[in-house]
């Protein structure tokens, strides 16, 4: 049993994930429109879009990324079980679950619960891990972690899709005299979506110009914050960020109840 098969499966998993991801990570094909000849018109102005054709599809990518979130959040409940008192087992086995609060308030209300369960150290391990302890505006791999638990428990595929991402403004050299004026597309993309236009005073003066839209897309998922603000994340970055998170968490709840590796992996545990 134990924790330690659920983390080497999570592993697994996310390789395999990263493996789809970067069979699908390509830039989709733009196509570029200019009025750039159309001499009656005052405004300069290209633009960019996505060409008609099918974006990848990641509804594996879905699956696989509740895949992994499964096996963490099994992990941090089979150490807490691992650190649960007999008694407590025996007698209210479906109330052992790691605790992830959002506030101070949620966490001290478990507690007296359940907090009189556990040795000093284990609850303390528990205290300094929780989500409210971060600032606001700071996200917490454990938030993480819950939110795209919920999300797939409920039978819902987290939302992984193909992104653009703002790196820089639309540069034009030489820059016209009256300067530019440029818009890039931030967010999921759709086949035949404007990913940026750029436009500039027409001049009398007839020159060639250098323009490039400076793009780049990324595979991301959806967050909600505590806050109810959403959040696009990279989904390699937050896989790697809640994943470590996790295993230091299993490690230190251990130590904390003063238990060994051997214990947890142990079939009587």
């Amino acid at each position: 049993m134990g924790d330690y098969p659920k983390l080497r499966r999570a592993i697994e998993l996310r390789d395999e994930l990263h493996d789809f991801m970067v069979e699908n990570l390509k830039s989709p094909t733009l196509v570029s429109h200019s009025n750039g000849d159309d001499q009656t018109n005052p405004v300069v102005r290209m633009e960019w879009k996505l060409a008609d054709v099918p974006l990848p599809d990641y509804e594996r990518g879905a699956l696989l990324l509740g895949d992994v979130v499964h096996n963490l959040r099994a992990a941090l409940d089979h150490a807490m079980w691992q650190v649960t008192p007999d008694a407590v087992r025996s007698a209210r086995p479906t109330t052992v679950q790691l605790p992830i609060c959002d506030s101070r308030k949620a966490f001290e209300t478990w507690k007296k619960k359940r907090g009189d369960c556990y040795p000093e150290k284990v609850l303390e391990t528990l205290d300094v891990a929780q989500p409210f302890h971060a600032p606001p505006d700071q996200l917490h791999p454990l938030g993480i972690l819950q939110y795209l638990s919920n999300t797939d428990k409920h039978r819902l595929l987290n939302v992984v899709n193909h992104a653009a991402v703002d790196i820089g403004p639309v540069t034009v050299r030489p820059e016209p005299k009256g300067g530019v004026r440029s818009w890039k597309f931030s967010g999921n993309l759709k086949e035949g979506e404007t990913v940026a236009w750029v436009e500039w005073d027409r001049t009398q003066e007839s020159y060639g110009v250098n323009v490039s839209p400076q793009l780049a897309f990324r595979q991301h998922v959806r967050y909600i914050d505590r806050a109810e603000r959403v959040h696009w994340l990279v989904v390699g970055e937050i896989v790697n960020t809640i994943m470590p998170f996790a295993g230091k968490l299993v490690g230190c709840l251990v130590v904390a109840a003063g238990m060994n590796g051997d214990e947890l992996l142990s079939p009587g545990g």
